[in-house]
């Protein structure tokens, strides 16, 4: 799967939701993918810090997965916790409207970041209008 880019339409999060979805461990590459998915006015923000290349752990840490959601869909809450009968995580983020959607992932930072791209694409991509946020990219 190649990253896609941003603003890309809903199919591109949609193929990224499944690739999050199937994950059995943290993946920089599917990082990269996250944090390509975002708008533009989002990532050009902190990219670079000088001549230092900076990553971003989407799918590593929990703190980022939240980071995530902030930056995507901001004013949006979340929770996650361990299904019992499968091993797996599962997450929910809902939004101001009530709307949510459930998420799962091998990991707690999956299932966050499955859930929250599920509720993007029900919002049709991520908010528009919204003033950008700067993500804390991890060195």
């Amino acid at each position: 799967m190649s990253v896609p880019e941003a603003g890309q339409p809903l199919a591109a999060l949609r193929l990224l939701l499944k690739a999050v979805t199937e994950a059995k461990k943290p993946n920089r590459t599917l990082d990269a993918m996250i944090a390509a998915s975002l708008p533009e006015d989002v990532m050009l923000k902190g990219r670079r810090l000088g001549e230092r290349r900076l990553s971003f752990a989407f799918t590593r840490s929990v703190e980022c997965a939240v980071r995530f959601v902030e930056i995507a869909l901001p004013g949006w809450e979340w929770s996650v916790g361990n299904n019992a009968k499968t091993g797996d995580y599962q997450a929910t983020v809902w939004g101001p409207a009530a709307s949510d959607d459930l998420g799962s992932g091998a990991t707690p930072a999956l299932a966050i970041i499955a859930a929250a791209l599920a509720c993007a694409i029900e919002e049709g991509g991520y908010p528009v209008g919204r003033p950008p946020a700067t993500p804390d990219p991890v060195a």
